[in-house]
């Protein structure tokens, strides 16, 4: 709504679902756990077909976000970044818009995801980095049945590490 101008209709983008799912992540109890779900089946199949397709290039660079994320074990804000990278890179690599634009839009979502384990289980974080460095190995012998699998099992400790900040919090993730 402009004053004075009328009243505008705009087409819905990315940007509104983003922001959508990081609200409703930050204020629903529950919510992180729903996101690792729904993220299975999404980041399991785009793994495979980065396996599948990606270019030397794409390996070189998906590497890459592994090691600043390895660096960065100390630095939440830098670990998280590097993380978000490594997932986008991966979904990049797939040479599908589509599945590259449905990790985008929950971007801010996935970065509240990885920043709670980062500040709250810091353990969480050495052992995704062994789940990061397996879907690299995958991906880089063109392995998609590795790459999925590898990529479930690094979701599933997720969900096991949001289960154990609940237990030691009392309050739903």
């Amino acid at each position: 709504m402009r004053q004075g101008s009328g009243t505008y209709v705009t087409r819905p983008g990315i940007e509104s679902l983003s922001e959508s799912l990081k609200f409703f992540i930050r204020f629903n109890s529950g919510a992180l756990l729903d996101l690792v779900e729904a993220r299975r089946p999404l980041e399991a199949e785009i793994a495979a077909l980065a396996a599948q397709r990606a270019t030397e290039e794409d390996c070189q660079l998906i590497k890459e976000y592994l090691k600043e994320m390895e660096q960065n074990t100390k630095n939440p804000e830098a670990y998280v970044e590097a993380d978000i990278c490594f997932h986008e890179s991966l979904a990049k690599a797939t040479y599908n818009s589509i599945l590259q634009l449905l990790l985008n839009s929950i971007r801010d979502a996935l970065c509240e995801n990885i920043t709670v384990l980062a500040r709250y289980d810091p353990p969480a974080i050495v052992e995704a980095i062994g789940y990061h460095r397996r879907i690299v190995a995958a991906v880089g012998q063109h392995d998609p049945v590795k790459a999925s699998v590898a990529m479930r099992e690094h979701l599933e400790s997720i969900t096991r590490g949001l289960k154990r900040l609940e237990k030691q919090t009392g309050n739903p993730v």
